[in-house]
This record gives structure tokens, C-alpha cells and sequence, in this order.
């Protein structure tokens, strides 16, 4: 019999699984989007507020985002507390550009509100961390929908989410689809 033929066999095997297993093998997430805490807890959002969705939370007194590390929150000036809304859940994005350039994925989600459309994203990688909460100006929030992976629109124009690498962080910015 001839052994070399398995022995091949069952090392391109081995190869095959090594080479799946480093490409989709990721360190493990610090504090996945699904594992947030539903808490204002440490921060200056009022306790009478109501999570939307871990990081946006809603008073009579105003929209509040929390940081990705439950520490801090910001008011969001003009918000409205009425109609704002999750437009998509706080999403991980992490193409193999952003995880070498940037040491980690980003996360992000759309909100609206009566007035404006709004861009929210935090990162925690091992190099930075940061959040931010941008308004997307030229979309109509009140017909803001998520149209794909990364992609979404106001029914007459469709945005994707870009990003930009700086010297020490990274940003994902709304531009034309």
C-alpha cells in the first residue's frame, strides 16, 4: 500500500483546518452588545429614565447616550425625548482592514428622533477607546431605515458606513452609497 497518498491527504487536512481555524479565531469581546448593562448606574442620566437599548436612555428631560463603558454619559442637545427611537441595534462592525489598522472592531447604531437622524459608534480596542454620537444631516428621520449590513437610507438617499483611520484611532463615517 501506499502511504504517501494518505499521509498527504490527511496533512492538507490538517493544514486546511489550522488556516480556518486562525482566520476565524478572534480574542474574546470585552462586553458584547447583547450583554449590556440596562443600568444608568455611575453616570449623570437620571434614574427616572428608560433604557432603550442599554446605551440610549429617554426622560422628559431629555435623550442620554451612555459611554461603552457604563462611566459617563452625554446628553444629547435637542434631542427629542418624545420620538426618539433605535433605528438599528448597536451593531459590531470589523472588516480585516479595520481589525489591522484599528486592533479591534467598532461597534455603532442608528437613532432618530422628530428632527434629526443620528450616528452613534464606540470603540475599545487594545490601542484606544472612544465614543461619539454624530448627527447624519440630509436624511429624514422620520423615514431612516436600515437597508443592509452597513447601509441605510431615508428612501431617497442611501448612506453606507465608511471609516477613516488617524494616527492612534479610528471613526466610521456616514458617506454616499
Amino acid at each position: 500500500m501506499n502511504w504517501k497518498l494518505p499521509a498527504g491527504i490527511l496533512a492538507a487536512v490538517l493544514i486546511i483546518a489550522l488556516l480556518g481555524w486562525l482566520v476565524y479565531t478572534r480574542p474574546a469581546k470585552e462586553e458584547a452588545p447583547e450583554q449590556i448593562i440596562q443600568s444608568a448606574e455611575g453616570t449623570n442620566i437620571p434614574e427616572t429614565a428608560t433604557s432603550l437599548d442599554g446605551y440610549a436612555f429617554v426622560d422628559e428631560s431629555g435623550v442620554y447616550l451612555r459611554s461603552a463603558f457604563g462611566t459617563s454619559s452625554v446628553q444629547i442637545p435637542d434631542a427629542d425625548p418624545e420620538t426618539f427611537r433605535v433605528v438599528s441595534p448597536i451593531t459590531e462592525y470589523g472588516s480585516q482592514e479595520i481589525l489591522d489598522f484599528c486592533k479591534g472592531p467598532g461597534n455603532y447604531g442608528l437613532y432618530a428622533d422628530k428632527k434629526k437622524a443620528y450616528l452613534f459608534q464606540f470603540w475599545k480596542t487594545e490601542t484606544f477607546a472612544k465614543t461619539k454620537i454624530e448627527v447624519l444631516k440630509g436624511l429624514n428621520p422620520d423615514s431612516l431605515t436600515v437597508t443592509g449590513p452597513q447601509t441605510f437610507g431615508d428612501g431617497v438617499q442611501n448612506m453606507a458606513l465608511g471609516y477613516e483611520f488617524a494616527t492612534t484611532t479610528c471613526t466610521f463615517i456616514a458617506e454616499p452609497a
